[in-house]
């Protein structure tokens, strides 16, 4: 929230609403005394299709709307540090998510198509980054190697690498 000016000494408060219950802002915020301006958190719930939610700003006979798009969260990229590996070694995945995450992050599902290369059968990306890193352990191979796939899955998304695990 941004006033046109210092807030009175006393501070003011400035309440707040949204018309979407996917979309939650507290009932109200305090603008500190002498400041123009003050940050709150909106917090929002999980949805599967695009939404939109309007937030309203009233203070002293004003009010400001606001509109803000709501994506659902879906996986967007799976990288993997190394593309190849020694049977043994371990690397590092990262998921990347797209869209609005809710409030208590979304739980991404991780499968692998050989047990040769071990990833864990879920991964929480929660908050505002955006990603998250895993570890990925492999066991020895014999022969000629293998050639595995990794997947990240979320509601009707999902992406795929492909890890080599050499002797």
């Amino acid at each position: 929230i941004s006033l046109n000016g210092l807030a009175p000494d006393e501070g003011c408060t400035v309440n707040l609403t949204s018309d979407n219950p996917l979309l939650t802002v507290p009932s109200n915020v305090m603008v500190s005394a002498l400041t123009r301006a003050v940050d709150f958190p909106i917090t929002a719930g999980q949805f599967s299709t695009q939404t939109s939610a309007t937030i309203t700003a009233e203070y002293k006979g004003s009010t400001l709307r606001k509109k803000v798009n709501l994506y659902p969260a879906g996986v967007s990229a799976l990288t993997l540090s190394k593309n190849t590996v020694k049977g043994g070694e371990s690397l590092t995945g990262r998921v990347t998510v797209v869209g609005t995450l809710p409030s208590k992050g979304i739980v991404v599902t991780l499968v692998s198509s050989d047990s040769v290369v071990q990833v864990p059968a879920t991964l929480r990306i929660v908050g505002n980054t955006g990603y998250a890193d895993f570890t990925i352990t492999t066991s020895k191979v014999s022969g000629a190697g293998a050639s595995v796939s990794i997947t990240a899955q979320f509601a009707n998304t999902s992406a795929k690498q492909w890890l080599v695990v050499t002797q």
